[in-house]
């Protein structure tokens, strides 16, 4: 066993330890299409391009293709299918108010920190992480017609890592795939009525010690079923809790809560980071915003049912918003 071992990973020393643009593939054959809004789509609107770089037992990472976006060809029976072994993030691409035609990425940083830790947790090949945002710029060069230009919209940039191993082995895989393509989705509110929320303590969505804070699938197949049911039962999404009935999330979004101190003062506060929740990229950028406002201060603390349904009673809840 031992010297099956040796020769099994050992050979993954000498493999190339990241994915580089210059080893690109380039063979798209369509032009991108032009696309000034979503309004009026029928149905999902995707990006003319799609990023794919494969993870070989034996060669390690291989030479990053950029393709048009269609389908992906995978073994039935991958780790991603039967073990949930996928992680994934996104980061928006924004166009440049003063000038249109440029694009930028709002907070790569954000973006490569999560996948990384969630790449990390399904023990997923590492990469060098200015590679990868390397060719996600080479790519949105060329998809640059696809990300909207009306207010509201924008172009989601989806990255996905999946175990990509040809066995059924319940384990780490040895094999992977990452890939990358854009969605165009609206961003504005359907309406601007007040969320109704449903609190219900005897299910749970993560908990401490768990992987609350990792984007893989499991983290939100397993909150499908309570969501629909709560909009069966009339309300907009759930509010999830932890063991002590302390919140984490309102859906899959991050919760803030406004109150009104003694001495005037508004204080706007988000649950506090355990693991139990993810660290949302706007969540983030409320907290810096509002720290730069010398009008309210900021906490991240435990916020529990409780203290939300006193606060609104004797009146110091202002408002709450996810």
């Amino acid at each position: 066993q031992f010297l099956y071992f040796i020769g099994r990973w050992l050979p993954l020393l000498e493999l190339p330890m990241s994915f580089t643009l210059s080893a690109l593939k380039k063979t798209a054959t369509k032009a991108p299409a032009k696309i000034a809004s979503i309004a009026g789509a029928t149905g999902p609107v995707y990006g003319s391009r799609l990023l794919e770089v494969d993870y070989k037992l034996k060669g390690g990472w291989q030479a990053p293709v950029l393709r048009d976006y269609g389908d992906l060809t995978l073994y039935p029976q991958i780790s991603a299918f039967h073990y949930g072994l996928v992680v994934f993030d996104h980061v928006i691409v924004c166009r440049n108010a003063a000038k249109p035609e440029q694009l930028s990425f709002f907070r790569p940083d954000m973006f490569l920190e999560r996948l990384g830790r969630s790449r990390d947790y399904l023990h997923f090949a590492k990469y060098d992480d200015k590679e990868l945002m390397a060719l996600l710029s080479e790519m949105m060069k060329e998809d640059e017609p696809s990300v909207p230009t009306a207010d509201g919209e924008r172009y989601l940039l989806r990255t996905n890592i999946i175990g990509n191993n040809n066995n059924l082995s319940a384990g780490p895989a040895d094999e992977f795939k990452l890939y990358s393509f854009g969605a165009l989705v609206n961003s504005t509110p359907a309406s601007a009525k007040p969320l109704k929320l449903k609190a219900d303590n005897t299910i749970r969505r993560s908990w401490r010690g768990g992987t609350g804070e990792i984007s893989m699938g499991g983290n939100y197949a397993n909150q499908i079923y309570h969501e629909r049911q709560a909009r069966q039962e009339g309300y907009d999404r759930h509010l999830w809790l932890v063991d002590d009935d302390a919140i984490t999330t309102a859906g899959d979004s991050n919760f803030f809560a406004v109150f009104k101190r003694s001495n005037g003062q508004l204080d706007v506060v988000t649950p506090a980071l355990d693991g139990t929740m993810m660290p949302g990229v706007v969540r983030d950028s409320v907290l810096h915003l509002l720290k730069s406002d010398s009008t309210v201060t900021t906490s991240e603390q435990r916020i529990l049912a409780a203290d939300i349904c006193a606060a609104a009673k004797d009146g110091t809840l202002v408002e709450a918003f996810s």
